[in-house]
């Protein structure tokens, strides 16, 4: 199955910042729940004629899916997930040497909001730095733009933490040349 994408100019509403600045805010980050509930909410703030709808689908071999996207995320999706195929060993690395770190200094399963004022200095350093990191690997240009959304360093980096692992998944089949990008 390959995956297609019609890249389309849509005229849509401009997307709510505050919501946007609520569902950074919303979750603790303390479970897998954090996540998903996060991008269901990042899916509601952006208006319905911004959203990728199916132009086509053809199930004979090879087959494919036709998407219309918007431009700007089509793009930048694209543009993540290259970075993420291109960085590969590198970013698996990263985001294990992150992951166990922050296992180690038990950081994984606690509430972002109340642990933030408990982080010492050390701590936040290392935060920071892997956020740092893991921004340059996947080629994201916008941190400051994030780090304003997120409450804290801590929820930013977890927050990029799932989105590794989704971008992990799209990476996989285009490896396989399953999609086109």
């Amino acid at each position: 199955m390959r995956f297609f994408a019609t890249l389309e100019y849509r005229n849509h509403a401009a997307i709510d910042i505050e919501r946007l600045h609520r569902a950074y805010a919303l979750y603790p980050w303390a479970g897998g729940y954090s996540a998903v509930n996060f991008y269901n909410e990042l899916e509601r703030i952006i208006p319905r004629s911004g959203r990728p709808t199916v132009k086509a689908i053809v199930y004979s071999s090879p087959g494919y899916i036709d998407l219309a996207l918007w431009i700007a995320a089509a793009v930048s999706t694209r543009r993540l997930v290259l970075s993420f195929v291109k960085s590969g060993e590198d970013l698996n690395r990263l985001y294990s040497d992150i992951y166990r770190g922050m296992i180690e200094r038990t950081l994984m399963r606690v509430d972002v909001r109340e642990r933030e004022m408990e982080l010492t200095a050390r701590e936040l350093a290392c935060i920071h730095q892997a956020t740092s990191d893991l921004a340059q690997l996947l080629e994201l240009p916008r941190i400051p733009e994030l780090r304003s959304l997120a409450p804290n360093d801590l929820a930013l980096l977890k927050i990029m933490l799932s989105l590794y692992r989704r971008v992990r998944k799209i990476a996989k089949y285009v490896r396989k040349g399953m999609i086109n990008l």
